[in-house]
């Protein structure tokens, strides 16, 4: 068999999701082999009025929907999965033009990689995902057809729009044929539009140009570097941050909330990242080569504490929860900073284990540090001195 070559797109369903949230929420069927053999025969009768030439070429199609999400994830995973099955059901025949379709037997598809994503919530828009596969002379001009034509007239016929929203149990509002490269620019837009365009710039290396590295800056001062499938971002401690790092030179009155913000902006990265299949590494600005471990950074402060200063101070914001955690013990100050999820948990875990006698809490409501130094400091007990 001649060698395939494969052009991605989607059908992009704007639905109402509100269904798919609350107590007793559902998340969208997969449909069965036959379902998808009838969802791929409606999408084929439609993709073959906007590009005639469509029925020269091989169009596979699963029975599932998916967020944008796991579609624009790295390494393309829903396509590379549609790809793969598509050439294995040519058994080394020779290429001839087919519907392909995939359906679920026991709510599990034929490839891990066209299981949609429970852990990513259901979104407003749906898509379905489609594989255009032949040789290059047939699906090459496919493809810079399908470019033009969907931007001008991609819609679903209302047949198939009524098809689809019945079978999938969905109230469709609007349903269009889109390329992959439409639905990165309606992403780029997005992440712009909430000045999130170095995010976008990651994941567009990411996605495009996987074997080529790139650092990108945000605003606030957080720093991250694509390389090789992974990105690699310095941690700031809000005692550097502060006083070497991307704070150095803000005012002592807009330290606490400033370092939230580039707290929150390291967050929002991180999440957004894995959801797009990208593992976030952190290491120190100071040791840029060598990665943090464990899911939280425990930073020892060079300040003596007077023996009286015991207690624990979780340093908070409403918004985004604790950000550092500092253990002031027997004149020793260390600040635990969680860096996934699971940190907070571990960093509870672990000072509960080491220290078997009673430490005050404090929860300040804030980051609480000194004005002159610009560091964290342990939130005072009553009978102790205020910091300079």
């Amino acid at each position: 068999m001649s060698e395939l070559i494969h052009h991605p797109i989607v059908v992009a369903l704007e639905t109402d999701a509100s269904r798919f949230h609350g107590p007793s929420a559902d998340r969208p069927a997969l449909l069965d082999k036959t379902a998808a053999e009838q969802l791929a025969a409606h999408l084929s009768a439609d993709l073959g009025e906007l590009i005639p030439d469509i029925h020269q070429a091989a169009l596979s199609v699963c029975g599932a929907l998916y967020d944008q999400t796991q579609i624009l994830s790295f390494g393309w995973p829903v396509f590379e999965a549609l790809h793969a099955l598509t050439v294995a059901s040519y058994q080394g025949k020779a290429f001839q033009p087919r519907l392909v379709s995939f359906g679920a037997h026991d709510g599990r598809l034929p490839h891990t990689g066209l299981q949609p994503d429970s852990s990513l919530p259901v979104s407003i828009m749906q898509l379905i995902a489609i594989t255009i596969s032949g040789p290059a002379s047939v699906v090459q001009p496919i493809s810079h057809q399908s470019e033009h034509c969907f931007l001008e007239k991609g819609q679903l016929s209302a047949h198939s729009a009524q098809w689809i929203s019945r079978i999938f149990d969905l109230d469709i509002r609007h349903g269009r044929f889109m390329t992959t490269a439409d639905l990165a620019a309606m992403l780029r837009m997005q992440l712009d539009s909430v000045g999130f365009l170095p995010l976008w710039e990651l994941l567009e290396c990411a996605l495009y140009r996987p074997q080529e590295a790139l650092s990108v800056e945000t605003a606030l001062g957080n720093t991250f570097s694509y390389r090789s499938g992974e990105v690699h971002s310095a941690f700031q401690t809000f005692d550097y941050w502060a006083g070497t790092g991307a704070g150095r030179k803000l005012p002592y009155e807009s330290l606490a909330d400033a370092y939230a913000d580039w707290t929150r902006m390291q967050r929002q990265f991180q999440i957004t990242l894995a959801a797009h299949g990208l593992d976030m590494h952190y290491c120190l600005p100071e040791r840029p080569q060598s990665s943090l471990t464990g899911t939280y950074y425990c930073e020892t402060a060079d300040r003596p504490l007077s023996t009286k200063t015991e207690g624990i101070t979780e340093h908070s914001v409403a918004d985004i929860g604790t950000i550092a955690v500092t253990v002031a013990h027997r004149g020793r100050q260390r600040h635990f900073y969680p860096l996934t999820p699971e940190g907070l948990n571990d960093i509870h875990r672990d000072i509960r284990a080491e220290f078997s006698t009673a430490l005050a809490l404090a929860y300040p409501g804030t980051l609480l540090f000194d004005r002159n130094g610009r560091f964290l400091i342990p939130e005072r007990l009553p009978d102790q001195a205020p910091h300079s």
